[in-house]
This record gives structure tokens, C-alpha cells and sequence, in this order.
């Protein structure tokens, strides 16, 4: 393990998917029920907005949260992500 960090409030909060960038910075996906989840400022959503909020946190290493986005609201399951940030896909 290089870093270790905790992420979450105060409910039950889960992560399914985790992925690094070449940069050592990992980015994390799950869901929530914890009100007080921390968001970053400027995040897409950051006030609880169902019973179960996806999330999408990226923790700069050394595993400080940089971003939170949370869902727009209810949410069934969130459960992998990938990661490809040297070769980007393109579509034509």
C-alpha cells in the first residue's frame, strides 16, 4: 500500500471502484447515505439527494480529497470504473 486515507460521513457509505493515474492520484466510486459526505466547493452536487448518492472522489496523492461530485439523487448501485489516462478514447 502506498497511502491510506478515510472517506465518508457520518451513515453507511461504500466504495465499489477504485482506479490510479499515472500521477499516484486515485479516484474512487461508490455510494452513499451519509448526509454530511464531504464535497469539495464547486462540486457538481454536494448536499444529499435520495436515500443512496453515487460518488465520484479523486484524492490527490498523498490521499487528500481534491474532488467530490455526488449524484443528482437516488441511486440502485454504482459498482466499477476504469481508468485510461495515457491513451484517451476517442470516438469518430
Amino acid at each position: 500500500m502506498i497511502y491510506g486515507t478515510f472517506l465518508g460521513g457520518s451513515g453507511w457509505d461504500f466504495g465499489y471502484g477504485i482506479a490510479a493515474d499515472a500521477s499516484g492520484n486515485a479516484y474512487v466510486t461508490g455510494y452513499t447515505l451519509s448526509t454530511n459526505f464531504p464535497a469539495t466547493p464547486g462540486a457538481f452536487k454536494t448536499t444529499k439527494g435520495g436515500d443512496r448518492d453515487a460518488f465520484v472522489a479523486k484524492l490527490n496523492r498523498p490521499a487528500r480529497p481534491s474532488s467530490t461530485v455526488r449524484s443528482l439523487g437516488e441511486i440502485t448501485w454504482i459498482t466499477a470504473m476504469e481508468s485510461q489516462w495515457t491513451h484517451p478514447k476517442t470516438h469518430t
